[in-house]
């Protein structure tokens, strides 16, 4: 049975790293606001915009991607 290598992801570093470090703290920030709001449209709000900010944080993250190998083409040095 060939067992299949995993995949690596390069990141190049990203153009704005502010704005990563923006997302990722707007995103801790809501989830402790999530965490004390008593309210349920309190909530439902807060989920909203966590779901933007994590969708945003995603997609600056996805443009960051720069190419998929395996761990065996990075052993060979074919990357």
């Amino acid at each position: 049975m060939k067992e299949k290598s995993p995949i690596a992801q390069i990141l190049k570093f990203p153009s704005n790293p502010e704005e990563v470090k923006w997302l990722m703290s707007k995103e801790k920030l809501l989830k402790e606001d999530l965490r004390i709001q008593e309210t349920y449209d309190e909530r439902v709000e807060t989920r909203k915009e966590l779901r933007k900010v994590r969708e945003k944080l995603s997609r600056v993250i996805q443009s960051c991607l720069l190419q998929s190998i395996t761990w065996k083409d990075l052993r060979k040095g074919n990357a």
